[in-house]
């Protein structure tokens, strides 16, 4: 097939250049960028774009409604509209727009953008095929990217295209004035069952074309293949006596058809398995291949619906794994990751048939136990927590691992699927608390006494830890790739128990959040760190090795702390240049104002900032323009799995990529083997940081 060629008129230019790139990466042509609709309108002519990919709201006179109108009315282009906004005036507009293929919402993925630009060049194809029809003859003989199969009134080959003998593996001299059924039969892929294809004869009379889509066939080898397309009825005349052997040449049309059918056809296998792909990793988790938490809730609802209409019970199992902080921390993520395996695989063994597993998170499952009265769930609850207990072998030591488990019963009666979630989780927290390896039942009367207690309780205890200093700073090392940048370090912070135990910050900071505890945090572990500079000053061992200090939503949103850290920074007359605050991307365009403001504030101090987990939306890089950091720190769920991934690999050197034109340098976190760290040094990101690279060790306060 031709390349599709494409051009672009998006008035912010950074997400037009990353369109670009990512399209141009994929294979199209771009013909040419524009910021307006008057100048497309002014190069159009020129542009032989087999498509124009518009930004509805554009600056200047002219609209991206407006420009599409003019663009298809005097050059023949079509638009696919990028939009911002989905309300039903806007879709209303785009719909009744001539030469308009479909649109796409800001933010979008690029799998999202590719299916969208696909999927309405088809569309468009075919609604020209349909307008063509009566000169079929030319189409049928020339150069087509689509497989053409003639048949005449008995359903008999009389043509092949090129496309068509690569789709389905005949030469046309094999197959000819033969049954199309007998050399493959078609199936619908939702249910199966055969679809007619090979049995035109049983339609209805009908004119113009009939479409179809989601069918599939079986290639020589056993493979699906899944197509879509157009079946159209023949009528005399077809081909005059002077167009004879025209058109292609290496199966030329040798004879008069006076009826028959015309299937048009295209294979649409790459983009079915990439939709499914997308379908199957959006419900279901990539470790364990258990459906996710949108999927459990998606179950848990219909339970509710069925248990109301049949008067059946049915009652949801919250499984936590009491050891595995501890076996993440001893073991590193490879042992975290083998102990979930081991736990999903003993789960599938033992819990009862026609339940319902899934991971809510990381150390989480669910089970939906189904028409079971809820007097039994606790014993079914204990059974599964007894039989889950074994002990976890790493490298020659065995770790004993037990689990704790909430229970509550899936009914209206303790409110809808997020409360009936929570309900367990509650129960199961509880479980743990009271020492793990048990079960609880969730009882309504008591809610709201045992979610109390149980956070009270950690509130308590980080008041205590802050002044009896249980709270202990850990650094892990941000390597540069190149040796000439300033090695780096990002403080963490980990919470003493009385026996020795650590706790890491996953179990007290989410707390900390929900209660506004984080400003004080904050504040005190400012405070530590410039303690311990200040005396790795006194003793002359201060280098030029700066700290990264994250900063959550809450302290940015107090409006008290900027004053403080000014103070205190310029109180103890170290470099301002020495500190590094990350802030979530998350946060930065949530509070957007607030983020500017405080960057801006000690940026001019001297300091430097961080945007932390960046990458999970397009959205992000209208922002950077504004928000001026100095290190893109890119989100460790693309840099897991750019080994195995090309789609996150090249996500990786995008933002890379982005980040140097805006003159920002880039940070990788959770590298965890060679072969990641190789693949990020072939980019090269700025700086590397990761389990490989070194883990986490204590902050150790200079005497």
């Amino acid at each position: 097939m031709d390349t599709i060629r494409i051009a672009i008129v998006e008035d912010e230019a950074v997400i037009a250049l990353d369109i670009k790139r990512r399209l141009a990466n994929l294979g199209y042509e771009i013909t040419g960028v524009f910021h307006s609709g008057e100048d497309f309108l002014k190069h159009a002519i020129n542009q032989e774009a087999d498509l124009v990919l518009m930004d509805i709201v554009l600056d200047g006179p002219i609209s991206g409604i407006e420009t599409a109108r003019i663009a298809y009315n005097r050059y023949g282009i079509p638009a696919l509209f990028l939009t911002a906004y989905a309300d039903d005036t806007t879709i209303d507009l785009i719909k009744s727009q001539e030469g308009t293929v479909g649109y796409i919402t800001k933010p979008f993925n690029e799998r999202e953008l590719v299916a969208s630009i696909e999927l309405g060049l088809f569309k468009h194809d075919m609604a020209r095929q349909t307008e063509i029809q009566k000169e079929w003859l030319t189409s049928l003989l020339s150069s087509m990217g689509d497989s053409l199969i003639v048949l005449d009134n008995n359903e008999k080959i009389i043509f092949l295209n090129h496309k068509a003998e690569e789709l389905f593996g005949f030469n046309i001299n094999e197959i000819k004035n033969k049954e199309i059924g007998e050399f493959v039969l078609f199936f619908d892929s939702e249910t199966d069952f055969e679809f007619p294809l090979t049995h035109l004869g049983s339609f209805p009379e009908f004119e113009g074309a009939l479409y179809f889509k989601n069918i599939y066939f079986k290639d020589r080898q056993g493979n699906k293949i899944y197509i879509e397309g157009s079946v159209s009825r023949i009528k005399p005349p077809i081909i005059p006596i002077s167009l004879q052997n025209k058109g292609e040449t290496h199966n030329p049309l040798p004879f008069y058809l006076e009826e028959g059918y015309v299937l048009v056809i295209r294979d649409n296998t790459a983009l079915t398995n990439l939709t499914s792909t997308l379908q199957y990793h959006s419900g279901h988790d990539p470790l364990t291949g258990l459906i996710n938490r949108n999927q459990i809730l998606i179950n848990i609802e219909e339970m509710l619906r069925e248990n109301e209409k049949n008067k059946k019970e049915s009652f949801f199992i919250f499984i936590d794994i009491d050891q595995f902080k501890v076996v993440n921390n001893l073991c590193g993520q490879i042992g975290g990751d083998m102990l979930l395996k081991e736990t999903v695989e003993k789960l599938k063994q033992i819990i009862p048939e026609n339940s319902i597993l899934g991971r809510l998170g990381d150390d989480e499952f669910g089970i939906i136990i189904k028409n079971t009265a809820f007097t039994k769930a606790e014993r079914i609850a204990r059974n599964i927590i007894r039989a889950l207990q074994h002990y976890f072998e790493w490298e020659g030591n065995e770790i004993p691992i037990a689990y704790s488990a909430g229970a509550v019963n899936i009914s209206r009666e303790y409110g809808d699927v997020y409360e009936i979630i929570s309900a367990a989780d509650s129960a199961c927290s509880v479980a743990k608390e009271e020492g793990g390896n048990r079960v609880k039942v969730y009882k309504k009367e008591d809610n709201d006494f045992t979610e109390k207690r149980g956070e009270l309780s950690w509130i308590t205890r980080l008041h205590e830890a802050m002044r009896g200093h249980k709270l202990i700073l850990y650094a892990q090392d941000i390597i540069p790739v190149k040796s000439e940048d300033t090695p780096k370090k990002e403080i963490l912070i980990r919470l003493m128990e009385e026996e020795g135990v650590l706790i890491p910050p996953g179990e007290f900071i989410p707390i900390a959040e929900r209660y506004n505890i984080m400003p004080l945090l904050d504040r005190w572990i400012v405070d530590e760190m410039l303690e311990y500079a200040q005396r790795l000053k006194a003793i002359g061992k201060l280098d030029n090795t700066v700290y990264a200090i994250n900063l959550s939503s809450t302290t940015l949103l107090d409006e008290s702390f900027s004053d403080f850290l000014e103070k205190k920074i310029v109180k103890s007359n170290l470099p301002a240049d020495m500190f590094c605050f990350e802030i979530t991307e998350t946060t930065a365009i949530k509070n957007f104002k607030k983020a500017m403001m405080f960057v801006k504030r000690f940026k001019n101090l001297g300091c430097s900032f961080a945007l932390d987990d960046f990458g999970m939306g397009f959205s992000s890089f209208a922002y950077l323009k504004q928000l001026p950091v100095d290190y893109l720190k890119i989100d460790g769920s693309f840099v897991q799995t750019i080994t195995k991934n090309d789609v996150d690999f090249e996500l990786v050197k995008t933002i890379h990529n982005v980040g140097r034109i805006m003159g920002m340098k880039t940070i990788a976190e959770f590298v965890s083997d060679k072969d990641i760290f190789d693949m990020l040094a072939s980019i090269p990101v700025d700086y590397v940081q990761g389990y490989f690279l070194g883990r986490p060790q204590p902050l150790i306060m200079p005497e």
